[in-house]
């Protein structure tokens, strides 16, 4: 006769015939690791098509305390181990995951704080911040534009 039942947060693992550890975020596995059939936290956390648990979208896996937590950025879908180090950015249309990951507003946007969205700067700005009127740069010195030094 042969015991296979592991506790929670292990698998019976057939090659050596004992029992290992699931993922980190996996509260039951079956048959390897990685093949989850339950997560630790079902409201953070999801299961996958393929049995893994990842974080819902907003939240980060944050390992060394087990959890996903705190939201991305605003302008983050999904980030990685910290608040800004964004993955992928909202599909909001004007926005684009930079160098650094950080989501940020393509040219003729900026960001507005109060509410989370990249907003379109006033017709005559190329690039503006904070307000819609608040050029950076006007979009053409040429015939018949006006560029006023503040």
């Amino acid at each position: 006769m042969r015991c296979e039942s592991c506790a929670d947060g292990y698998y019976f693992n057939a090659i050596n015939e004992s029992c290992s550890k699931c993922d980190a975020l996996c509260s039951k596995c079956t048959n390897t690791e990685t093949n989850c059939s339950e997560c630790l936290n079902t409201i953070t956390m999801r299961l996958t098509a393929d049995n893994r648990c990842i974080c819902e979208t907003g939240y980060y896996a944050n390992y060394d305390a087990v959890t996903c937590q705190n939201t991305c950025h605003p302008l983050c879908e999904t980030c990685n181990n910290t608040y800004n180090n964004c993955t992928a950015c909202k599909n909001i249309g004007w926005g684009y995951l930079g160098i650094d990951k950080l989501c940020v507003c393509n040219e003729g946007y900026y960001y507005d704080s109060q509410s989370k969205l990249c907003l379109k700067c006033d017709i005559l700005c190329k690039t503006c911040t904070n307000m819609s009127g608040n050029c950076l740069e006007c979009k053409t010195t040429g015939e018949g534009y006006l560029n006023i030094s503040q």
